[in-house]
């Protein structure tokens, strides 16, 4: 019985998210492959929201629960983006650190997960530098620290967006490994960045 009510309650926060995001009245039951007009699964919409309870009770019962919804990691939306991305640029960080496990623990593994990039080439730690999300950088740059060393289709590195974005905490966790990258657009680089920003130059991208 105290199952049943448990997915009954995981069931109908399922569905109060999907009616959220696609902004009309969600019927029938919701299911935990069903995605919205975007491609975003109910794992993409718990992790940018931080319902990180949620996520944890659907895993609850067993390996194969758990599986399901790791299943749900590679999924990518239209922008191509997995529930990591959404989860990152909203500062989760404990969301992150949970689908980092859950990909480790029943998925196809982490690193996978974490070199993902969406349609602009931005990996998870992009994302999360851009937008100064500076715990999220943190556990990022443990779980996978060459993810400093990439850039996207702009030519921009997590450093570079740091810098730009002013985040001294990003910057400060991404300079502790001595390989990661400091590039940016039109042969700028991090260097650049900070000395046009200290003189209250635009950045030309």
């Amino acid at each position: 019985m105290q199952s049943t009510n448990l997915k009954l309650i995981v069931y109908i926060n399922l569905t109060i998210l999907l009616t959220e995001e696609q902004g009309r009245r969600h019927d029938g039951q919701c299911v935990l492959d069903e995605t919205t007009a975007g491609l975003n699964t109910v794992l993409h919409l718990a992790a940018g929201q931080g319902k990180i309870g949620l996520v944890r009770k659907l895993c609850d019962g067993d390996d194969t629960a758990a599986a399901a919804v790791a299943a749900l990691l590679p999924k990518e939306t239209t922008k191509s983006e997995t529930a990591l991305h959404p989860a990152a640029r909203a500062g989760r960080r404990d969301m992150v650190s949970l689908l980092i496990r859950l990909a480790q623990m029943h998925g196809s593994g982490a690193p996978g997960l974490l070199v993902t990039k969406n349609s602009a080439g931005d990996t998870a730690l992009h994302v999360a530098a851009r937008h100064g999300r500076v715990a999220v950088v943190k556990v990022l740059m443990v779980a996978a620290p060459a993810l400093s060393c990439g850039v996207n289709n702009f030519g921009m590195s997590p450093l570079y967006l740091a810098v730009v974005g002013r985040s001294i905490g990003a910057v400060k966790a991404i300079v502790q490994w001595k390989h990661a990258s400091a590039s940016g657009p039109k042969r700028q680089n991090a260097l650049h960045a900070a000395v046009l920003q200290s003189v209250g130059e635009p950045l030309t991208y």
